[in-house]
């Protein structure tokens, strides 16, 4: 779902929920509770948020559209005020074609890096 792993003082959270790494509530569940464990350990001085594969995230899972799971906390929203607010830097590494919560993620983050050939796209602006 979201792997949490540190290399030195930098804590790695990754994103790997194939095939598109959708931000489905487990997901979302998984990526607070690394954002806290690296906010809390004290060996940690940033964050870098990442997915496996070949994309950060393609957004929201169309899965839980309509359910109680699409508003559960935490919801997106919450994740985004979490990094945006966080004492420790926060870098998103895009990749891929990043949508929807990818892109707010990214937007949320200190800091974004992106590759050459990263895609990213809004697409809910077409929906409803």
């Amino acid at each position: 779902m979201a792997e949490y792993t540190t290399y030195g003082s930098v804590a790695v959270l990754q994103i790997n929920n194939p095939p598109l790494n959708v931000l489905s509530h487990p997901v979302r569940t998984r990526l607070m509770a690394g954002l806290q464990q690296a906010l809390q350990d004290t060996g940690v001085r940033s964050i870098v948020l990442t997915g496996r594969g070949h994309t950060l995230t393609a957004g929201a899972d169309v899965k839980e559209f309509g359910t109680k799971k699409s508003l559960s906390e935490p919801s997106l929203g919450t994740l985004c005020k979490t990094v945006s607010t966080s004492s420790k830097p926060v870098v998103t590494a895009i990749h891929g074609e990043s949508l929807g919560g990818a892109v707010a993620l990214a937007l949320a983050s200190h800091y974004r890096l992106a590759v050459s050939t990263a895609r990213l796209g809004l697409p809910e602006v077409r929906i409803g």
